[in-house]
Order: structure tokens, then C-alpha cells, then sequence
């Protein structure tokens, strides 16, 4: 099966991610971006959206996907539940390693979920007015820390 993993924005783990792309030899499945001004190319370009979290408030970027109508797998924690109903319109998996590569492969072996994913995505009347307020709210609120 061919794949690209793309990784958006920085943290503390990268050096070691590219170390174990290397020694596992994956550079042809994985690019780091690093941080990115605007994320919905790449967002809209991919087949799934991964959030793998362990503890998260409420996630913009994982909005930014539901918005862009992307089949999510996420980690089963509160704010999770607060975005996504598991099978409907995202996958929750419990927030390890094990769980989250089986929820990743169930998403790419299996078209027909994916794109009953992103139908019920796109069938949710979101009130867009109202989520891009809340966006920019979001934004704001990050601007000033």
C-alpha cells in the first residue's frame, strides 16, 4: 500500500522521529513539515486526518478537518468526544500506539468508511457564519497567548 505521512507543526520529539524514519528506513513514506502558515492545502489534499493526543482541549485543527470534510481517527479522550461521534463521522481509538496504528490501517484499507466519513461530514448543517466566528475567535484567543 503507498502512503505519505505528512507530519505539520513542531515539537520536542522531532530529532527523534527523524532518527527513526531513517533507521527504519521510511524517508520515502514520511515529510516533516515543521510549522506551516497555512495548513488547509495539505489538510485538503490528505486521505484521513490523524489527531493523536493523550491530552488536548478543544482542537482547531482537528475542526479545520471536520470542516474539510476529511475522515478523522483521534484519540478516545474527553475533548475528543466533544468534536467527534465515533463511527459517524470519525474513528476514536484508545490513546496508544497499538490502537492508533490499527485505527490508521482500518481507515486506509477501507474506502467505503472513509468516504462515509466524509459524507456525514458533509451532511452536518454546519452553520458556517457561526464556525468561522468561532474560528477566528479560536485564532485570536492564540494570537494573544
Amino acid at each position: 500500500m503507498g502512503f505519505l505521512w505528512l507530519v505539520l507543526g513542531e515539537g520536542d520529539q522531532r530529532a527523534e522521529l527523524e532518527t527513526m524514519i531513517r533507521d527504519y528506513g521510511l524517508e520515502q513514506y514520511f515529510m516533516l513539515k515543521g510549522r506551516v502558515d497555512n495548513p488547509y492545502p495539505y489538510i485538503g489534499a490528505a486521505d484521513i486526518y490523524v489527531q493523536p493526543s493523550r491530552y488536548e482541549g478543544y482542537s482547531l485543527a482537528l475542526q479545520e478537518a471536520r470542516i474539510l470534510a476529511k475522515p478523522v481517527i483521534a484519540s478516545d479522550i474527553p475533548s475528543s468526544h466533544e468534536q467527534i461521534t465515533d463511527g459517524h463521522d470519525g474513528i476514536l481509538v484508545h490513546p496508544d500506539e497499538t490502537a492508533l496504528a490499527e485505527g490508521i490501517g482500518r481507515l486506509l484499507d477501507d474506502k467505503a468508511l472513509r468516504d462515509a466519513l466524509s459524507s456525514n461530514l458533509r451532511g452536518e448543517r454546519f452553520d458556517y457564519d457561526d464556525q468561522v466566528r468561532h474560528l477566528l475567535s479560536l485564532i485570536d484567543g492564540a494570537k494573544r497567548g
